[in-house]
């Protein structure tokens, strides 16, 4: 059936009035100030006005219609610099702060909007789910703690225009968290819970003329709180607009809902309006589409649409409605208007059928991201333009549709979706996990669950339901074929999300649904603030950027770094996996055909449903096994219809034997909103051949080795090098060429099976796990050196034992005099039982510090692993050490690079290696300025930052067979380990050879 918002507000409504009947019996809700109803479930709301939907009114008709707030005119802004007095405990707050006799002059300062945390009072909490004050205080109680609530009392002058004499003033606090006590003029107004809607108190009768004291309280936490429960970090403070505004006291909207549908197979619209009009008036409907011509008139009930633009994300498409309020004319004169009001609204019809999901008939797909309203400077206070930001990297990547964090969003954050074309799924403002988590709370907090619950879905509805966007409202609205939280995007991340969008497009009913999140949560703080508060003795190298929870103190409970976990950064920088997500939730996909008549044919796929590819053109080239581009061009109109596939030819008179790749690049031919002409929108890379290496192996020449043996060391010479392998480990420890050292001083050539944990990791407990893999005994068992069989060479084999592992290895050195081949072999030590998982199977070199260039052909430029690639092409890429480390708000494993058939790592002058996977095969490889130990986080998350690590006196070079994947995307046991390339079983044996080779 299609949504009817007002039946749903009509449910919500009988569930209240249950509740309010029982608490009317039990002693209810009062409309007087009793002081204690920062602690009273009973009360959420003294003498606040209803809410009403986010339009706004105007009484110039000719004023701009626009829901940015810097062009209303007519109110008198509440933002800016208060008197501000903070005292850490709730028994301490002062109970006359308001009273008009009170020097406030000592008082300091705080913004509205404006957190108290991010401006110099008490420190930010975060924990991903049970209260803030968890720990220290009598868990079982139903009402919040007097130690560690924060009050915060504010006082400011006002001044209210001449004007305004005779009309209705009203103040407005867009959102307070926890609550608000409101004070004029030495008067109590009213009280205020839900910190994510707008507060609205009539104030005309405490006002006078000239200026007037505005003065009001707010709580840390209140019984509200045990409602928003929510993954983010708790702050305290006013965000939002904040204002005053005045409308005529007899006449005026208190509310529109208005209902949109699409009729006739989705051809026509109707707009059924509700308007909630006090006073004896006349109301008057116009519509007008995007270009401000006439589509309907009306004086009540239903305007329709013929032949409407309907409403998607793919094409947003908002008429706007003007509705003008007008005194009862009568017999002599036409009635005056009096207010005007406007509103944006889409004709766009929702549905659910068979478990799935459609919009206008068709079942689209749900690209979607949680995003929480937070800024790194901030906090819950996001400018406009934070906001535009977000929409313009979701359509640069894709993403389609948005939830909003378990909670009412800023009314801005809704017109945006609405004009730019974003699907949205609006949770209400209630989140009791800590009530649900905690059986030894009362069960008087417990029966107050489903009332608030049914409260706070109304405040939604009431505030946000008529925006076209909103197409699923929180946990009730999400259909069985949209999933919330499939992929967890913590640090280094989501992993296998190109299988679980597969699966959607091999046709199961799973329709997508959202990564958590689109942005890390992480606060800009100094060093030395953290430094002083959690009694680190280890000093940053630079200033660092970020803080997560527990950086603070160490008193306050903390969830560590878990609220990390988003695709771009706090300041909103794409993070590696953003491309990766960005990649499979992309709208073209092409495939290669083949030739045909001096023509390559491709297969486009336009996975829109509702817009053709008529802006996009396709620009396209060849690439050789050399990595040289063979051929490019371009194809201007591609206009495949939605939802069609078509085959398009392209004159490309091409070598099928010579070409390795085909890329395939879709860019706008025209600007669009917030998306520049130029902009790629879809790309693929294509394999023409089965075998396509960009670069083929090269033969070696053969040269006279002699050896040499010592006590400790195996030593192997030629004319212009010397390498020495250690009988005591028997590893590489020097290898010289030409008076050059290829080694670090001291540096080896080792193995190595353990990475730096990644966030998902450690949500999988990788490392106690896979601990044995970390720093596992080696012992050499044996050692030799013999002549080559095939040429001049020598070969170096060492055998180990790796008795914690149960496994045993050889790694076997053949130097030809030129090139050295190393191939490292494991097998378990009982072949009848497994080797428990590998997080990667290779070596690492110590190369000099300075020794920091790479040149590789493989897939980049961005890091890349087994199941997170497929947005990284295979090509010829250039960047140093520092280039490759990705600084993950908390240090973990990065940098990795897939499908590597060649890697140079020189100096400035050109001196280094070049390194080759053996037979044809590729590789991983990365090169750091970091050591594994230093990134590595140990058993249990610390207060670490990248900024806080120390370089390694090497460039370390990490060369791997296998290298696990990073997850993400979790499975049936809530763990990342989804997908079996997560890690490596050994159940026989496993190989992988490279041949390294001076490069001069």
């Amino acid at each position: 059936m299609a949504y009817n918002l007002n039946m749903v507000a009509m449910r919500i409504n009988v569930a209240k009035l249950f509740f309010m009947i029982l608490f009317l019996v039990t002693g209810s809700f009062s409309d007087a100030q009793t002081l204690n109803e920062w602690r009273d479930m009973r009360i959420d709301k003294v003498n606040r006005m209803p809410l009403h939907a986010s339009f706004f009114r105007y009484e110039n008709p000719h004023v701009v219609i626009s829901s940015n707030p810097d062009e209303r005119n007519g109110v008198v802004p509440l933002d800016g610099e208060w008197r501000f007095l903070w005292v850490e405990n709730a028994d301490e707050r002062p109970n006359d702060f308001y009273r008009t006799d009170i020097d406030d002059s000592l008082w300091g300062t705080m913004p509205v909007p404006g957190m108290w945390e991010l401006n110099g009072y008490g420190a930010p909490i975060y924990v991903s789910k049970g209260f803030a004050w968890r720990g220290s205080n009598d868990d079982s109680l139903c009402t919040p703690p007097l130690k560690g609530n924060h009050i915060g009392s504010y006082r400011r002058m006002i001044e209210i225009p001449e004007s305004w004499q005779g009309r209705q003033i009203i103040a407005r606090f867009g959102s307070v968290t926890s609550c608000i006590y409101l004070y004029v003029n030495g008067k109590f107004v009213g009280y205020s819970e839900d910190s994510k809607a707008a507060a609205e108190f009539d104030v005309t009768q405490y006002l006078k003329t000239g200026k007037n004291l505005f003065a009001f309280q707010v709580f840390r936490w209140c019984d509200g709180t045990f409602f928003e429960d929510q993954d983010f970090w708790r702050l305290s403070g006013v965000a939002r607009d904040s204002y005053l505004y005045a409308r005529d006291k007899d006449i005026h909207l208190d509310n529109m809902c208005v209902t949109t549908d699409l009729v006739n197979d989705f051809r026509d619209g109707v707009l059924t309006i509700d308007a909630d009009v006090k006073g004896n008036a006349d109301v008057f409907y116009t519509l007008k589409d995007k270009e401000g011509n006439i589509v309907g008139r009306q004086e009540g009930g239903t305007i329709t649409v013929e032949n409407c633009r309907p409403w998607t994300a793919e094409t947003p498409y908002l008429y706007t409605l003007t509705v003008r309020i007008c005194r009862k004319a009568n017999r002599r004169e036409a009635g005056k208007e009096v207010e005007r009001v406007t509103e944006r609204i889409g004709f766009r019809h929702v549905e659910t059928k068979n478990g799935q999901m459609f919009l206008n008939g068709k079942p689209v797909l749900v690209k979607g991201v949680n995003r929480h309203e937070m800024d790194p400077d901030g906090g819950y206070v996001l400018s406009r333009g934070r906001m535009m930001q977000d929409i313009s990297l979701m359509k640069r990547f894709n993403i389609n549709a948005v939830r909003t964090g378990g909670y009412t969003n800023d009314p801005q954050w809704y017109h945006l979706c609405d004009e730019y074309g974003i699907y949205i799924c609006a949770d209400d403002n209630y989140d009791s996990r800590g009530i649900a988590d905690n059986p030894s709370l009362a069960e008087s907090c417990r029966q107050m669950l489903a009332y608030n619950a049914a409260e706070r879905r109304r405040h939604n509805i009431t505030i946000n339901g008529n925006h076209p966007s909103i197409i699923m409202w929180g946990d009730c609205g999400i259909p069985p074929s949209v999933t919330y939280g499939y992929c967890l995007a913590a640090g280094n991340s989501c992993g296998g999300i190109k299988e679980y969008w597969d699966s959607i497009r091999a046709g199961n009913k799973c329709q997508g649904g959202f990564i958590t999140d689109f942005a890390d949560q992480a606060l800009h703080l100094d060093a030395p603030d953290i430094l002083a508060s959690t009694g680190s003795d280890k000093a940053f190298s630079v200033q660092p950027s970020y803080s997560y929870g527990g950086d603070y103190n160490a008193e306050d409970p903390s969830d560590n770094n878990l609220n990390c976990n988003g695709l771009v950064s706090p300041d909103r920088v794409p993070n590696p996996q953003m491309y990766e997500a960005g990649y499979v939730m992309q709208n073209i996909w092409t495939e290669y055909v083949g030739m045909k008549d001096g023509k390559m044919v491709l297969k486009v796929r336009n996975e829109n449903f509702f817009r053709p590819l008529d802006n996009i053109r396709l620009e396209w080239e060849t690439i050789a096994v050399t990595g040289e581009v063979i051929a490019q061009g371009v194809e201007e109109t591609i206009n495949v219809m939605p939802q069609q596939t078509e085959m398009i030819e392209i004159p490309c008179n091409i070598n099928e034997h010579d070409c390795s790749f085909v890329n395939v690049f879709y860019r706008l031919k025209g600007d669009e909103p917030l998306m520049a002409k130029g902009q790629t929108v879809a790309y693929r890379q294509i394999k023409i051949r089965e075998d396509a290496s960009l670069e083929p192996e090269r033969l070696h020449k053969k040269t006279y080795v002699k050896t040499e043996k010592t006590l400790t060391d195996i030593i192997l010479k030629t004319a212009d090098a010397r390498l020495v392998f250690s009988r005591i480990s028997g590893y590489l420890t020097s290898w010289i060429v030409r008076g050059k050292s290829i080694l670090g001083e001291g540096g080896r050539l080792m193995p190595n099976f353990w990475r730096a944990v990644t966030d998902n990791d450690m949500i999988g407990n990788m490392q106690h796990r896979y601990k044995v893999w970390r720093t596992p005994k080696i012992v050499l068992a044996d050692i030799s050196a013999d002549k080559s069989p095939n040429d001049k060479g020598v070969v170096v084999t060492a055998y180990y034992e790796l008795p914690e592992a149960s496994a045993k290895m050889r790694i076997r050195y053949s130097y030809n005099g030129e090139s050295l081949e190393v191939t490292e072999q494991m097998v378990p030590a009982d072949r009848r039982r497994t080797v428990v998982g590998i997080p990667r199977f290779g070596m690492v070199m110590q190369l000099p510090y300075d020794m920091d260039k790479s040149r590789f052909t493989g897939r980049g430029p961005a890091e890349n692993y087994c199941d997170r690639k497929e947005s990284q092409l295979i090509g010829i890429y250039e960047m140093t050490a520092d280039e490759q480390f990705y600084p993950y708000i908390r240090p973990q494993e990065t940098g990795t690079k897939s499908d590597i058939s060649l890697w140079e790592q020189t100096d400035g002058g050109g001196f280094g290696i070049k390194v080759m996977p053996v037979c044809g095969t590729s590789m991983y490889a990365s090169a750091l300025h970091y050591d594994i130990d230093e990134l590595d986080e140990g058993d249990s998350k610390r207060q670490r930052h990248t900024e806080q690590l120390a370089k390694s006196k090497y460039t370390n070079l990490f060369l791997d067979g296998f290298h696990a994947g990073v997850g993400g995307t979790y499975g049936c046991d809530g763990t990342p380990e989804k997908q079996s390339r997560y890690h490596m079983e050994l159940t026989g044996e496993f190989s992988f050879a490279v041949r390294i080779s001076p490069k001069k």
